[in-house]
């Protein structure tokens, strides 16, 4: 991923945070020259600097998971178009803020007392947020024995882990102020965590 200075996000504890808040990620591996692409949501420790995650048995990115020449994990946070009418400066061309953190690392698979382990922390880290939070004791050992016989859990150690965050750091403080007007004034509210961002840097 190309990260001009600029744009770059170096404090660790702030890319750990990242996966968490925006967990389901770009899961793509090669083999052999083969390309494979699924989507896939993620647990991050960042302890023990390691992601989480699981497929259906039937994926066959499964069959050369472990065994990929490369592996790369993307997470796609706020992104939104920015028009030029925005900024103060004048014959400037559209562009788009977003921010993105990408891993890399190799894959294991797991066993099924470690999926079930995978699947519960997933579970907590989205129900939480519910008054009536759901959780995994809710499903029958028959049930859940059946679902775990579906799905294959797997661990990625991270060798690599690389952020940007470009949110028009390179304008001026009165092209980066234009912006976030343009973007609050959208009824978007992927544009509003967008401008929430940008008014952090100013």
């Amino acid at each position: 991923m190309y990260i001009p200075e600029v744009f770059a996000i170096e404090n660790k504890s702030e890319l750990y945070e990242f996966i968490s808040q925006w967990s389901f990620g770009d899961l793509i591996t090669t083999c052999s020259g083969e390309l494979f692409v699924n989507h896939v949501p993620f647990v991050v420790d960042k302890n023990r600097n390691k992601l989480y995650g699981h497929l259906a048995v039937n994926n066959p990115q499964l069959a050369m998971l472990e065994s990929a020449d490369d592996l790369l994990v993307a997470f796609k946070g706020a992104n939104a178009y920015v028009s030029p009418s925005w900024y103060i400066s004048q014959e400037m061309v559209p562009t788009w803020n977003f921010e993105v953190v990408q891993v890399s690392g190799k894959a294991k698979l797991v066993e099924s007392d470690e999926l079930l382990s995978i699947l519960q922390q997933l579970t907590d880290q989205h129900e939480r947020q519910f008054a009536n939070s759901w959780c995994m004791d809710k499903v029958s050992e028959a049930k859940l024995a059946r679902m775990l016989d579906m799905i294959v859990g797997f661990e990625i150690e991270i060798s690599t882990i690389k952020g940007k965050s470009k949110l028009s750091q390179n304008r001026s403080v009165e092209d980066q102020i234009g912006v976030i007007s343009g973007l609050q004034a959208q009824q978007d509210n992927m544009a509003q965590l967008v401008a929430d961002k940008m008014e952090l840097n100013l």
